[in-house]
């Protein structure tokens, strides 16, 4: 009987040492189940959920990766971002292109290398529309008065900078300038309209190209109002619009 008694003891003590070995294969089991049927239950769980965790991570780069050709499909669909569109004439000589500026002349004169259009990779003279500044004497000092800061203040506005170019009804003049108003690429400034609003400019308008003219009208006004730049002294608004148009 006393061997009987420690045979059933010993099978009893294997049979709970068995149980014991396969409980932890048992909860990760559990654990792979409810990431599977849940999603994801283990977010907040310590880390000694690790099984789960990677299994859970496995899961989610299957998916992810699942995305890919549809991620690539709709950046193929979609394509890059349009350029913005600035205002011109209404109808205009020309589309707008995109400029950078390599040097000012003066006040409301420039050279620029096309970046975009027919023209692309060509060089060319701007003479921005719609306003006058003062002439600047580049073979001698006799410079119309306020002639020398509205050319500075045109290079510090756009030299050197990337721009956009649209047209009005003409797209150059009788010296073989390109006609057009200007619009900085940075944040989109109305050049032509900042140089009158700021006093370096004085309103023009030289038909057909008067698209703008009642905009750059009421910022001379505003310039006037303030004394800005050339309507103060001791220029009291320098000399008037050129006679020979643009």
């Amino acid at each position: 009987m006393a061997g009987a008694a420690g045979e059933g003891e010993l099978e009893a003590a294997g049979d709970k040492r068995q149980r014991a070995e396969a409980q932890p294969a048992a909860d990760e089991e559990r654990q792979i189940e409810q990431v599977e049927e849940v999603g994801d239950p283990f977010e907040d769980r310590p880390q000694s959920f690790g099984y789960a965790r990677k299994h859970r991570a496995s899961v989610r780069y299957i998916r992810c990766m699942r995305l890919l050709p549809l991620l690539a499909l709709l950046i193929t669909c979609v394509g890059p971002e349009p350029p913005p569109t600035y205002p011109g004439g209404d109808p205009a000589c020309s589309e707008q292109t995109q400029v950078e500026v390599l040097s000012v002349t003066d006040g409301d004169t420039l050279r620029v290398l096309y970046l975009s259009g027919s023209r692309e990779g060509s060089e060319d003279d701007v003479r921005l529309i719609g306003f006058d500044t003062p002439e600047v004497d580049h073979s001698g000092d006799d410079h119309d008065c306020f002639g020398l800061p509205a050319w500075q203040a045109l290079i510090d506005v756009i030299d050197g900078e990337l721009a956009w170019l649209t047209f009005d009804e003409e797209c150059s003049d009788t010296y073989g300038r390109a006609l057009g108003f200007l619009f900085r690429d940075s944040d989109g400034l109305f050049v032509n309209q900042h140089m009158i609003r700021e006093g370096y400019g004085r309103a023009c308008p030289f038909p057909p190209n008067t698209t703008f003219s009642d905009d750059f009208s009421a910022a001379e006004v505003l310039a006037r109002d303030e004394n800005l730049g050339r309507w103060a002294e001791p220029c009291n608004g320098g000399p008037e619009c050129f006679a020979g148009g643009q």
